[in-house]
């Protein structure tokens, strides 16, 4: 729960998740049959899922806590720490009754006032909680297991915010059906997770083919051939959605508070470049000119063609002439140990060179981007100007799921953009009656986000994971999911 990271003894609860960080080598002597040792796509530095929106630290948070509600597989949400909940004739009261038993894990019993804690905590920092947090009047919880949400107006996707199931997941224990992506239940079958840091891809090639490790969360694509040239292991997509990339700007320091200035990396910016570089084989990817995941509902080709259209670098260097551009720093963050976030990096970099830009490649490793990234301070004070990721498919679903989308300033996420047309939008579309308006209203938003880019869409591929075969209940679906899964 996010309250307890605060509240209670955060260690015992990343102590519950049997993380460990010691040598490969060490580890894999040291494990036994019941013990299902995971290379992780990188080290796991935050551990608070409310505080950023990384997957290390999502995936960590699941083997941690649990949610109210849970989204399955056809994005429909389930009641888990929730027995029951009612909804007045006005709909503006909501009231929450907990399941018996559950515990924290000191020990002491769940309440509704930690619920209430938890939900006000994610509220303040996702995107989809600051929406939902202006229309609610009071939020109520005890000593016991009840708790009310009063609205000032009402908010039909209220409970689809709880069951939140990507990046910021409003976390806050487990049920006995059978799972389904985040929502059913919860059943751990091993003895002891190890999460292992292992940087070099070759070496995790071999542990997976020798079994010393037994899944790999996220192999690069051009490693993929030899995975499945083995007998003993799978690899299969992990996301059903696929990963949207993008390029995301500092909006708060020069140069690219200047719209002109992201426009000019617009008009040269070429999807294939980035995805090429990213995932090899065209048949691994595709264009993908939406800020909306491409093949969903709300996706459409409205102003693409900025970004589909042919590549001028003569209108670009027009537009950083206009904006003033005199030679500025341009740091890039590059994580090396992640390869879809380095191949964006160094695509990017090669681009902004190309213009003409004072381009500063500032390398780390993944838990360090993810620290930097959060930092607002100038760029000679370790800021930064440009970041480059990936989110599942399911994170830029809709207007009130894209975190990147939110433009509501500092408040919002790493970057910071503001644009009052957006978020009234936004706010629209929430309030929108059916499917086919809502659809109206995500084109309006998608016009002017290709206006004012907030980021840069990069391009959709498929990304892979890879396990041995005597992995069986393995759960498919936008996170990595722990529980269900036996050795044999």
């Amino acid at each position: 729960m996010a309250q307890g990271l605060t509240r209670r003894e955060f260690g015992i609860a990343a102590g519950a998740a049997a993380l460990i960080a010691h040598g490969f080598k060490a580890q894999a002597q040291g494990s036994g049959s019941k013990t299902l040792r995971f290379i992780a796509q990188s080290d796991l530095r935050v551990l608070d899922p409310i505080w950023t929106t990384a997957y290390i630290t999502r995936n960590h948070g699941y083997m941690v806590f649990d949610t109210l509600f849970a989204l399955d597989s056809k994005f429909k949400p389930h009641p888990q720490m929730v027995a029951d909940y009612s909804l007045s004739p006005d709909q503006l009261l909501y009231t929450f009754t907990l399941r018996d038993g559950l515990k924290f894990h000191d020990g002491q019993s769940v309440r509704g006032a930690d619920c209430v804690a938890s939900l006000k905590r994610w509220m303040a920092r996702d995107s989809f909680g600051q929406t939902l947090a202006p229309t609610v009047d009071e939020m109520k919880g005890g000593d016991d297991k009840s708790f009310t949400i009063r609205l000032k107006e009402p908010f039909p996707l209220l409970i689809d915010a709880l069951a939140k199931v990507s990046s910021l997941v409003p976390v806050i224990m487990p049920r006995n059906e059978p799972p389904d992506w985040a929502s059913g239940g919860k059943v751990v079958k091993v003895d002891r997770v190890e999460w292992l840091n292992v940087p070099d891809a070759m070496t995790k090639v071999a542990a997976l083919g020798a079994g010393e490790v037994d899944w790999w969360e996220n192999p690069p694509l051009d490693v993929v051939p030899v995975l499945t040239a083995n007998a003993d292991i799978t690899v299969v997509d992990a996301d059903p959605f696929g990963v949207m990339d993008m390029m995301r700007f500092n909006h708060l320091y020069p140069p690219f508070d200047n719209v002109k200035m992201r426009q000019a990396v617009l008009a040269v910016a070429d999807q294939a470049d980035f995805m090429t570089a990213v995932a090899g084989d065209a048949k691994n990817w595709k264009i993908c000119a939406s800020f909306f995941t491409c093949g969903t509902p709300m996706a459409s080709q409205t102003g693409s063609t900025a970004l589909t259209g042919k590549r001028d670098f003569d209108k670009s260097k027009q537009l950083i002439k206009e904006a003033g551009y005199n030679g500025e720093r341009v740091v890039v963050l590059d994580a090396v140990d992640q390869p879809n976030v380095h191949a964006q990096a160094l695509v990017t970099a090669d681009l902004l060179k190309k213009l003409g830009l004072n381009v500063d490649l500032a390398t780390s490793d993944w838990g360090n981007l993810v620290i930097r990234r959060a930092s607002k301070k100038p760029i000679d004070e370790g800021g930064w100007n440009i970041f480059c990721t990936g989110w599942v498919g399911v994170d830029q679903l809709d207007p009130t799921l894209n975190q990147g989308l939110r433009t509501n300033g500092e408040a919002g996420f790493f970057g910071w953009p503001s644009d009052d047309k957006i978020e009234a939008l936004r706010a629209q579309w929430i309030k929108a009656n059916d499917s086919e308006a809502r659809q109206e209203i995500a084109a309006k938003i998608q016009e002017r986000a290709f206006e004012v880019l907030p980021y840069i869409p990069t391009g959709l591929y498929a990304a892979k994971t890879a396990y041995r075969k005597n992995l069986k209940g393995m759960i498919q679906g936008p996170a990595i999911f722990q529980w269900n899964i036996e050795k044999t």
